[in-house]
């Protein structure tokens, strides 16, 4: 096993992971890329512009996709959440299920998005019984009823917010009291009742898109419990594969989705193979409402690839160690590996530097000292 520590490079952390971990914060190279993609998910926030985003991002096995939409979930998430302050979640594969229908990728994104939409469903209910108290004290109606007459009124504020979807937004905030186990079911047609019967595609539209709403919009004049909803699903091409009925069932699920909630919404679809492939994997209704064209990942030309590298450095480096950000290589030998690397894509970038930085471990060169040079590179990378 590989030791992180002062001898081995000095890293807190193995950096040349062939897989992307949970947390990414280091982007990979394509600057151009990360600015149309912060580009969209920034436009889609209520504090923004606040219309849905739809959009395709693809390339060739290695490129990144993964590594991007891990990256932009943890942006939101962690690294700048009190700025988002937004619900998102990542899917790393379409098929979620033995037989993926909308139903079953709902039922995914509800799992995933839990935690995130009891908190949200928290800030509503703290949102509704300020608005009850208001609507009490207006009336001028007797604190010793206080309880129930809150009860009263927050009802007709349900009924009044939720509309048709009444029954959806008291189930939303029933996430809020206790374990929200009941409601949550409820949510994910596991369970029943008389207003609600999640069992369907359309209801599972309807759900998730009131769910947007109630989470997004403001309530009497209080902040939305969030700015936007995030989904990011990976390795769209699985699609393929589908059942005629069940590539159907998607892609008319994603359609209906953006129609009926067109706003504070953003769909990442990510998939492998070049913008041609698109069409065959997308359905024409789909490709319709995408508000951006498909945003290609290509292999990094030599100076992103080196600032790949140097960033995958920083990034995992101890602190306080005063290495410079080619450690442990050299500039030369770097741009060495990179010229010896035909397909410049970031995996195989870091499949290269694992190569040899384990390479040189392995043989007792590398001393934990002196960096490897170009000899090392051209002795290891065969």
């Amino acid at each position: 096993m590989i030791d992180n520590s002062t001898d081995m490079g000095r890293f807190h952390t193995y950096p040349y992971r062939l897989l992307p971990s949970e947390r990414i914060h280091v982007w990979a190279g394509y600057q151009q890329v990360r600015t149309r993609l912060m580009k969209l998910i920034e436009s889609a926030r209520t504090d923004r512009i606040g219309l849905y985003q739809l959009a395709a991002l693809h390339g060739e096995l290695g490129t990144g996709k993964s590594h991007a939409m891990r990256y932009l979930l943890n942006l939101i998430l962690d690294q700048q959440k009190d700025d988002y302050q937004s619900i998102a979640t990542y899917l790393p594969r379409l098929a979620v299920a033995a037989r993926t229908d909308f139903l079953a990728l709902y039922r995914a994104l509800l799992r995933q998005m839990k935690s995130q939409l009891t908190t949200a469903a928290q800030n509503l209910v703290a949102a509704l019984d300020s608005a009850a108290d208001a609507k009490r004290s207006g009336l001028g109606e007797q604190v010793g009823e206080e309880a129930e007459i809150n009860r009263r009124i927050r009802s007709s504020i349900i009924a009044e917010m939720g509309g048709d979807d009444a029954a959806i937004l008291s189930a939303y905030l029933g996430l809020a009291s206790g374990d929200g186990s009941d409601s949550f079911s409820l949510l994910a047609g596991e369970t029943r009742s008389n207003d609600l019967r999640v069992d369907s595609d359309f209801e599972a539209v309807r759900t998730l898109a009131a769910l947007v709403r109630f989470s997004t919009s403001p309530v009497f004049g209080l902040p939305a419990p969030a700015k936007c909803v995030y989904i990011f699903v990976d390795e769209y091409e699985v699609i393929a594969d589908f059942s005629n009925a069940n590539a159907i069932s998607v892609s008319n699920g994603i359609r209906d989705l953006v129609n009926a909630a067109p706003e504070a919404l953003c769909i990442l679809l990510g998939f492998t193979g070049d913008a041609a492939r698109l069409e065959a994997l997308v359905d024409e209704s789909v490709i319709a409402r995408m508000t951006s064209d498909p945003i290609e990942l290509q292999p990094l030309d030599d100076d992103e690839a080196l600032a790949f590298i140097r960033e995958i450095h920083e990034a995992y480096r101890l602190d306080g160690t005063s290495l410079d950000a080619d450690f442990p290589f050299t500039e030369a030998s770097l741009r060495e590996l990179i010229a010896r690397t035909s397909d410049r894509t970031p995996r195989q970038l870091l499949r290269n530097c694992r190569t040899v930085f384990e390479g040189a471990i392995t043989a007792g060169v590398f001393d934990g000292a002196t960096p490897l040079g170009e000899e090392d590179v051209r002795e290891y990378l065969m």
